[in-house]
């Protein structure tokens, strides 16, 4: 059985995807008819179920998390970094992050180690929190974390 991997390709009125893939373990090949430019799926359009924010942090000192790269957001706005103590912070969005239950976030601590976490706060806010190898809270840790913000209907 080989392994295929997708590189484009667009659903047809029917229902069924049809597009280019690369077949791993032999050559590439086409699904039955070929992508036309009109077909291609376009990213920038909120197509899914849920609203998410996903970018890159950095942080340093006693300033605010600043974003590196933003890569998506459907959330409706700018979420706004704060600076609270040491290695505790807040991004604010007003109305933007619904209910604890709804609130869904993945993060990764980039390249100064330790770790940092997201918790839920209320409909307008979440706290981020980094901390060092030894689980004290610290700056100076965000350099180009990823975080990932999912709101599910």
């Amino acid at each position: 059985m080989s392994t295929k991997e997708i590189n484009e390709y667009a659903v047809t009125a029917t229902g069924i995807a049809e597009g280019s893939f690369i077949d791993i373990d032999a050559n590439i090949g086409t699904v039955p008819s070929p992508i036309y430019e009109s077909q291609k799926l376009d990213p920038s359009i909120a197509c899914l179920p849920f609203l998410q924010w996903t970018g890159i942090l950095s942080q340093s000192g006693v300033g605010a998390p600043t974003v590196d790269a933003e890569n998506r957001n459907s959330l409706g706005g700018t979420v706004v970094f704060t600076y609270i103590a040491a290695g505790s912070y807040r991004g604010t969005l007003a109305g933007a992050f619904s209910t604890r239950d709804k609130f869904h976030a993945m993060c990764n601590i980039g390249s100064s180690g330790g770790d940092f976490y997201v918790r839920w706060e209320s409909a307008d806010s979440f706290f981020i929190f980094s901390r060092d190898h030894s689980g004290a809270t610290a700056n100076n840790l965000l350099n180009f974390s990823q975080l990932q913000i999912t709101i599910h209907p």
